[in-house]
């Protein structure tokens, strides 16, 4: 399983994962992927962002369900999210796309929504910005959640966002691993 670190500055109002992945499975077993797997890697690990059907697949804690439908990964885009627990439980929000740089960079304000996918009253969106960097042995993901103010930034971290994140992120393997990709 790929290690994922993280690192919560409450200064900055940011929480931040990093997760890498190896070039290949030969890079995995020891062995360098060689020029280019860089690329291809980072490629892949774009799209378990940019793929509904991939992000579906590690959004949501494992045992929940997740569908991701529209997915507009485009500056002004919208994503819409509803992730379905294992007693019928629900969430739903969405995010509007602010930056687009295939396949290094992706950013946007995301909120919790109510079911008419209106934001939550008491929670102001955060931005995430997702970087994707090409590594002699593979690909580095970070993951960096911004907060509005310090409120929002510990009422998240009390509703276990810090944990369930990584758990989420720890899915990425799988789908990575999934020859169909």
């Amino acid at each position: 399983m790929t290690a994922i670190s993280s690192v919560l500055d409450r200064a900055a109002l940011t929480l931040t994962f990093v997760a890498e992945y190896a070039a290949d499975a030969d890079a995995v077993d020891g062995v360098d992927g060689g020029e280019g797997a860089d690329a291809v890697d980072a490629e892949r690990v774009w799209r378990v962002w940019t793929d509904p059907a991939q992000l579906a697949r590690w959004w949501a804690p494992p045992g929940w369900s997740t569908v991701v439908e529209p997915h507009e990964v485009l500056v002004g885009g919208r994503s819409e999210w509803r992730v379905t627990g294992p007693e019928g439980e629900e969430g739903l929000g969405w995010w509007a796309t602010t930056v687009v740089d295939p396949p290094y960079r992706l950013e946007f304000d995301e909120t919790f929504a109510g079911e008419d996918l209106e934001p939550i009253e008491y929670l102001d969106p955060t931005h995430t910005a997702v970087t994707i960097e090409p590594l002699g042995t593979g690909t580095r993901m970070t993951v960096t959640v911004t907060f509005p103010d310090r409120g929002q930034l510990d009422q998240m971290l009390g509703t276990g966002m810090e944990e369930g994140l990584r758990t989420c992120l720890e899915q990425i393997d799988a789908v990575l691993a999934d020859p169909a990709r």
